[in-house]
């Protein structure tokens, strides 16, 4: 088990609570900056540098899916309403957790979105939003796969 102690039930925890909690304990903002991945998904070096075991990145993955799914459905109602308040803070979120937990490419296309709102150039943003859904999902079978391929029950 994982040498963390959470005051609270796993299951009662947002996932942006835990991610702040691991991140904020282990490393500054440059040292954060300064990683790189040597693979698209390492999810073995990510569980050694947090000193979490596997087992646990398991269920933060489970719970980081669930969570930016519902936060990618957020963005296309809030793109609906044109609400670009809420929508930059929504996005904002699955920014920062998919990079704290190096899913770079749900990243880099939140970033785009920022970048989009940014500017204002609207009518792009609908197609990013599909993608971003996209790449999501298979993200999501990517990293169970690498979970299952090692062992791992998800």
């Amino acid at each position: 088990m994982s040498n963390l102690i959470f005051k609270q039930p796993f299951s009662s925890i947002s996932l942006t609570q835990i991610i702040h909690i691991l991140f904020s304990s282990y490393f500054s903002k440059q040292e954060l900056n300064d990683m790189t991945n040597k693979t698209k998904y390492d999810l073995f070096a990510l569980s050694k540098e947090l000193e979490i075991d596997i087992e646990d990145m398991v269920e933060i993955f489970s719970v980081y899916f669930i969570e930016v799914n519902e936060l990618i459905l957020n963005l296309r109602y809030l793109y609906q309403k044109k609400d670009w308040i809420k929508f930059k803070k929504i996005n904002h979120n699955i920014k920062g957790i998919s990079s704290n937990l190096r899913v770079n490419d749900i990243h880099e296309i939140a970033l785009r979105l920022d970048n989009l709102v940014e500017i204002g150039f609207y009518d792009d943003i609908d197609n990013s939003i599909t993608e971003l859904d996209k790449i999501s999902k298979q993200s999501q079978i990517e990293i169970n796969e690498i979970f299952i391929q090692n062992g791992l029950k998800v």
